[in-house]
């Protein structure tokens, strides 16, 4: 076995005998954890084996690890200090921290410049040579490092866009709903654009809660919502410009269409609540449960009619993260799509499906979507 998956795969005892060997490593005679994990024994365990499988596989750049898997903790420190991270879903979440195909075992500095962090199957990349600027006046450039830690970290603890299997059922089931009401291929990439429209809420959410525990952790006021410029896509060339308004360090344009669509889903939104509050639910239901799902369940109905009000408000949010991520390289931007227009039904639409009811304690029953087809003549009698 490869020593970097003994590291993961094996127990305590058989990672001891590595860790005198280990030792030796440059740079790391002199590491210890800053906080007491006593009461979460798992979470030590977790950070012992991403620093040596860290170290072990970055032989030339060790010097810049330290910090970083520092961040790492922090994020899990501010975590439960925040009620995020608790005893009911920390098995889930170091479970999935742990997968060699979508977890987090290595770290390692971002080799580019320009960005400021990436995953790379199981490995984190975040740029250790951030500047100040001016969306985060009051953070230092360690600490911008230490905000985009936490985003790459959300990422692999929320997992909003992942669960390939359901998002499927779903759109298997909302494409005969269409059908059925005579709307034929609304949409040649229909299914891609869904799929986006998930990743668009995953990223406000991830940036959300490396927002609050990054300022929690540096003792320092968040800033407050205001109107910035964000170019929003490409016309024949041309940047579309909108006025966002935002208290986000990046993803601006993400954040207030994610906080419509927050207030039509169960617990997340009551008659106090603020957007950060809304947020926060949305956060916590993505990390104690299927968010993708979740939001299933929730607008399921009878008729259909539900399930194409969110069909076409994940067709919105996914085309505008697709023109949005093209403005910096990621894809191709799709001609004749305007992101003001994509704001506006997101806008109009998750105001009439706002839901102030309370999340049900045991969560919702299970669909069962071959019996809803039958039950509903959408499926052809074989």
């Amino acid at each position: 076995m490869d020593k970097k998956e003994i590291y993961w795969e094996c127990n305590n005892r058989v990672i001891k005998e590595f860790l005198s060997d280990f030792k030796r490593l440059n740079n790391f005679h002199d590491f210890s954890l800053k906080y007491d994990w006593r009461y979460y024994p798992e979470v030590e365990d977790y950070l012992l084996r991403l620093m040596y499988c860290s170290y072990a596989r970055n032989k030339d750049i060790r010097k810049d690890l330290k910090e970083l898997i520092y961040d790492v903790e922090e994020f899990f420190y501010q975590s439960i200090k925040a009620g995020y991270i608790t005893r009911n879903n920390i098995g889930r979440i170091i479970s999935s921290l742990k997968d060699k195909n979508y977890g987090f075992r290595s770290i390692e500095p971002l080799p580019e410049k320009g960005l400021y962090g990436k995953s790379i199957g199981d490995i984190i990349q975040i740029n250790v040579d951030m500047k100040k600027h001016s969306n985060s006046p009051d953070l230092t450039s360690r600490e911008i490092t230490k905000l985009y830690m936490f985003h790459e970290m959300g990422h692999k603890i929320l997992n909003v866009s992942r669960n390939y299997p359901e998002i499927e059922r779903y759109l298997k089931t909302v494409e005969e709903i269409l059908k059925s009401k005579g709307i034929e291929n609304p949409d040649t990439d229909y299914k891609y654009t869904i799929y986006h429209g998930f990743a668009m809420i995953e990223e406000a959410l991830v940036q959300e809660l490396a927002e609050q525990l990054t300022y929690k952790s540096s003792k320092k006021r968040r800033p407050s919502y205001e109107t910035r410029i964000d170019a929003a896509n490409r016309q024949g060339g041309e940047l579309e410009v909108l006025n966002v308004t935002t208290n986000f360090d990046f993803y601006g344009l993400f954040q207030e269409p994610t906080i419509s669509f927050g207030k039509t889903l169960r617990g997340c939104y009551g008659a106090s609540s603020t957007n950060e509050s809304i947020l926060t639910r949305m956060i916590i239901k993505a990390l104690n449960s299927d968010f993708a799902e979740e939001v299933f369940k929730e607008y399921y109905d009878g008729d259909g009619k539900l399930y194409q009000d969110l069909f076409l408000t994940l067709r919105a949010m996914g085309l505008l993260k697709i023109q949005k991520y093209a403005t910096f390289g990621q894809g191709e931007p799709i001609e004749g799509i305007k992101s003001e227009a994509c704001l506006n039904s997101i806008d109009i639409i998750t105001k009439r499906n706002q839901d102030m009811r309370t999340y049900p304690v045991q969560g919702f029953k299970k669909i069962n979507y071959s019996s809803y087809l039958k039950s509903n003549n959408l499926l052809n009698n074989k």
